[in-house]
């Protein structure tokens, strides 16, 4: 599923506010530690690596989607290809869960 674009501008205002995790490393990290309050995964990411991330959130109870691709996020951040992402805002996560949810079966 590709990224809405409301969902698109919701991201792009994250990382203008510094509430965005970009990186598997850490990503990883803020999953341990908890900040990541929402974890999003390109499509195009290492099954195995899907996975282990998915799995991570569900222990730790953070919403997991996998959405977009890495050149998706690329163009909506202006940086190299990157497939991990976490919003560590919990309004701003709740808003783009809510973005996505109203917009998925479109």
């Amino acid at each position: 599923m590709d990224v809405h674009p409301k969902a698109a501008a919701m991201l792009g205002f994250a990382r203008r506010s510094r509430h965005l995790i970009l990186g598997e490393l850490a990503l990883e990290q803020g999953i341990k530690s908890k900040r990541a309050q929402l974890v999003i995964l390109a499509e195009d990411v290492v099954p195995r690596k899907k996975e282990a991330l998915g799995q991570w959130c569900r222990s730790a109870g953070i919403p997991f989607l996998i959405l977009g691709t890495k050149e998706t996020y690329a163009r909506i951040f202006n940086i190299q290809p990157q497939g991990f992402i976490g919003v560590t805002d919990l309004q701003m996560a709740q808003a783009i869960l809510g973005t996505v949810n109203k917009y998925s079966w479109r």
